[in-house]
């Protein structure tokens, strides 16, 4: 199923297909970084199963998300109140964005190298 863009006349007519799924992982993966680093993680790792659900559902529900994966790290350290949050270091998102004819996997993970969250691209690929 293609989904109608409506929103295409705002963006440069010679921007392609793969130009625009790329525009639109980063979108996303940056959104929900942002969004959730901060999150409360309730201790168990059943909390855990649940919060990352919740974000995947609240992902797939933007256009042109074909899949998406969270993955929370579950940490030893807990506060002294019991429960631990989304940090850097802690969350791992993949996700494919189909725009079109484009699918592009995308993914973020804590680089230990850089010692930064790295938002990068796994594939594109024409379908």
């Amino acid at each position: 199923m293609v989904l109608e863009d409506e929103a295409k006349k705002f963006f440069p007519s010679y921007m392609t297909n793969r130009d625009r799924a790329l525009f639109e992982a980063g979108i996303k993966i940056g959104a929900v970084y942002h969004q959730f680093i901060g999150t409360p993680i309730p201790r168990g790792r059943k909390n855990i199963k649940l919060l990352e659900a919740a974000i995947e559902e609240s992902m797939k529900a933007q256009p042109w998300v074909k899949n998406v994966k969270i993955n929370i790290k579950s940490t030893s350290k807990e506060s002294r109140y019991g429960y631990d949050d989304i940090s850097k270091n802690n969350f791992n998102v993949s996700l494919i964005i189909k725009y079109n004819n484009v699918e592009v996997e995308a993914g973020l993970e804590y680089n230990q190298e850089l010692q930064y969250p790295l938002f990068y691209i796994k594939k594109i690929r024409i379908c």
